[in-house]
């Protein structure tokens, strides 16, 4: 049996959107508005955390949101944890895994007065919550949990 992999975009016309992994709970074949929602918080100022919330219903908020369908997935990649306190800091299946070794983003944002001596800014890469799932995505693919087609879908999704 294969279950789907959603991308949650919230939109924002000032800013990047915000990008989640939603893995839906099944019970009896049938999808659930309750599920396993992935993703990393913080700004670009002060770096990020990584969030995983099981059990998670996607109903409770009132965030305007898309829900793209990422990929299908072998369902023995996928555990579902019902009980919400279960420690998180334990990943319980592939996907879990994954997220936890792809080190969310550090502070890639400076202050307007930071230089090196020479006065000069070297360029830098912000990085923020679709830069991490996209490296995520690609991760997953490369383990052959996801497959390859997942990524083009990510690279096509809103950015904003």
């Amino acid at each position: 049996m294969s279950r789907p992999v959603y991308l949650i975009v919230y939109p924002s016309p000032l800013f990047p959107a915000h990008w989640a992994l939603w893995l839906p709970y099944y019970t009896n074949g049938s999808e659930e508005s309750v599920g396993k929602y992935i993703n990393i918080l913080g700004d670009s100022s002060t770096g990020f955390s990584l969030d995983i919330r099981r059990a998670y219903d996607l109903t409770t908020t009132s965030s305007k949101k898309s829900q793209i369908l990422l990929c299908q997935v072998d369902a023995h990649h996928i555990v579902d944890v019902a009980d919400p306190w279960s420690p998180k800091s334990t990943p319980v299946d592939a996907v879990e895994q994954v997220a936890s070794n792809v080190h969310p983003p550090g502070t890639s944002l400076r202050s307007a007065g930071s230089a090196d001596g020479s006065g000069l800014r070297p360029r830098i890469e912000v990085k923020n919550c679709q830069t991490w799932l996209r490296e995520v995505v690609v991760a997953l693919a490369g383990n052959e949990t996801f497959p390859n087609e997942a990524i083009g879908v990510l690279d096509q999704a809103p950015k904003n």
